[in-house]
């Protein structure tokens, strides 16, 4: 059977039993390492359905992040898309998906290991302004590789898994120290159905204009929120901050206004033109990720992380020099 065969199949299965006994064996098979393998060390965040540690596994001293996810309540829906970030994560080889590590039930809780990560594009920019202030422009390349890992991540996922994501937003994309960007949290995420899902989740304010006013959407979606995320990175706010309530940013969204980017920004004809080709507020003007890989923005990409590694480090070190104290 194939991939995307066992993957449906289990996450149908899985939404019907309320046994923690069931999802226990039903990823017994990936159960390497358990908290008695485990030295918890700092916790590193909170979400709706759980919370982030940062752990070290006490054989090899290495530090991972584990999610833990209480399943007590978990409805199947909750449940589903759980086993499903942790199948998918599991099979990937795609080196823009955070790294799967393991998983294991104790309890009522599902634990997932996954490689650590130095922070999020939320926290980068919280760095940017710390060093630089609130005026400082990002390199291109920073946005170039954002771009190219996101877009090699969206592809990935619905090649293999026929898998979109449905919540990109900054928080969900991650960097590491070695100037890597990866795609994570992908507990929203759906099988696509002839590549259309209709259930309405994510976040709402990098949601696309067909998810707020129709019943059915595609992985363009996802590219229109690539598109929020980028303009975000290089104007140093929320495309949509200056309507400052909630109903007019989705009213906005929902009419497809554009974000606007200032010709003015110091950025390539190749950078502009990516980003307005994610905002095209019409889908069917919209490329999928097989096609906006294709971009000429894109196709530049060389594989070398370096000078992003370099760029990070020089902004932590200054960060230490002006605050005192380490970043994260």
């Amino acid at each position: 059977m194939s991939a995307l065969g066992n993957l449906a199949n289990l996450v149908n299965d899985l939404a019907k039993t309320d046994s923690m006994q069931d999802i226990a064996e039903s990823i017994a098979d990936l159960n390497h390492l358990t908290l008695k393998d485990l030295d918890l060390i700092t916790q590193l965040g909170r979400g709706a359905y759980g919370d982030v540690f940062k752990v070290k596994v006490l054989e090899t001293g290495e530090e991972l992040a584990m999610k833990v996810i209480s399943m007590l309540e978990a409805d199947a829906t909750h449940k589903s898309r759980t086993l499903l970030e942790v199948r998918t994560l599991h099979a990937s080889a795609c080196p823009h998906l955070v790294s799967f590590r393991g998983a294991f039930v104790d309890g009522d809780d599902l634990h997932i290991l996954l490689e650590l990560m130095w922070g999020s594009l939320e926290d980068l920019s919280e760095l940017v302004r710390g060093v630089m202030g609130d005026d400082y422009l990002v390199p291109e390349f920073v946005v170039q590789h954002v771009a190219h890992a996101v877009t090699t991540a969206m592809r990935y996922l619905k090649k293999e898994f026929k898998v979109m994501h449905r919540d990109l937003k900054p928080a969900n994309i991650l960097v590491n120290s070695a100037g890597m960007a990866k795609l994570c949290d992908l507990g929203l995420s759906k099988v696509l159905t002839d590549s259309i899902t209709k259930t309405q989740v994510g976040s709402k304010a990098y949601m696309s204009p067909e998810r707020l006013t129709e019943p059915s959407y595609d992985v363009r979606a996802d590219v229109w929120s690539l598109g929020l995320v980028l303009v975000e990175l290089v104007t140093g706010e929320y495309p949509y901050a200056y309507l400052d309530q909630p109903l007019r940013i989705l009213t906005a969204i929902a009419e497809g206004v554009v974000p606007d980017m200032p010709d003015s920004l110091p950025y390539s004809d190749e950078c502009k033109d990516f980003i307005k080709t994610c905002l095209q507020p019409d889908p069917a003007n919209r490329p999928k990720p097989k096609a906006l890989i294709k971009h000429s923005f894109l196709k530049s990409k060389s594989s070398d992380s370096a000078a992003f590694a370099d760029w990070m480090a020089d902004l932590t070190r200054q960060y230490e020099e002006i605050h005192g104290e380490s970043f994260n």
